[in-house]
């Protein structure tokens, strides 16, 4: 691992623990490839003393990609600290971007080791456990993080910050047709966005296939237990304190947030 990415990640780490941006990185201390960036990432739980208890992807639309200047999606982990259970009450401070996204989430029953040959979504869907309606308040220790540059983002954990993962799903979502799932990110009983899994890299589980073997190409076993959430369906839509926040995917349940100061 190079000297910037570790540089790197600590400076992201001390900005994050302190709840401040910077609008952009140091020169000494930026990553000047999305490599480096990838390798900051594995940093944090030495620097946390915590765990990676799942992965997330962002950028799963053209969209997206163009607002934050990058060619494709990205991966980030989650620390399991910034992990939460249903109706968590999550603190807003230092939340920067201070919005939320609805999201499909998978999980884990055994690990899938890294390898060089692609896993197919047949052998993925083998060792996945469950599906659940996913929550994430995304954030960045960037504060011109549209500027920022995917090897930065990279190294930001893809924006990262607080997720709430709900209950598994009763419904046999296997046999169902995810990129048509109707999904609503609901705001104090106020729908603000709606959007169906297709908005998740045209689907879910495409999303999920994706984050998969990018980690497997990186030698990255993802844990039994561990979660991927697939990214925003609908669009991020503004969060303060006092909110309480739902991702609602139909048929595979709801879980809420309650937002304070």
């Amino acid at each position: 691992m190079s000297e910037i990415s570790r540089k790197t990640a600590a400076t992201l780490w001390a900005l994050g623990t302190a709840g401040e941006t910077v609008e952009a990185l140091p020169e000494d201390c930026r990553p000047q490839s999305e490599k480096q960036g990838r390798e900051a990432q594995l940093c944090y739980p030495e620097l946390s003393g915590d765990s990676i208890g799942g992965w997330k992807i962002a950028a799963t639309s053209a969209g997206g990609q163009k607002h934050i200047g990058v060619s494709g999606p990205l991966e980030g982990p989650y620390l399991s600290s910034h992990i939460f259970e249903p109706d968590a009450v999550l603190s807003m401070a230092g939340n920067h971007m201070a919005v939320a996204e609805a999201e499909f989430a998978f999980r884990f029953g055994h690990d899938l080791p890294g390898r060089s040959e692609p896993y197919t979504r047949e052998e993925i869907l083998a060792v996945v456990a469950s599906l659940h309606p996913s929550l994430e308040l995304p954030d960045s220790r960037i504060g011109n993080f549209a500027q920022a540059g995917a090897a930065t983002l990279l190294a930001d954990c893809a924006c990262s910050r607080d997720w709430v993962i709900g209950s598994a799903t009763a419904t046999d979502w296997r046999s169902m047709n995810l990129a048509e799932s109707p999904v609503k990110l609901i705001i104090d009983d106020e729908i603000v966005t709606e959007g169906t899994g297709a908005d998740a890299l045209g689907d879910p589980l495409a999303a999920l296939e994706w984050v998969v073997n990018k980690l497997s190409s990186r030698g990255i076993t993802i844990e039994a237990g561990q979660s991927i959430t697939t990214g925003v369906c609908g669009v991020p839509k503004p969060i303060r304190a006092g909110n309480r926040v739902t991702a609602d995917l139909g048929l595979f349940g709801t879980v809420s947030a309650q937002l304070v100061d």
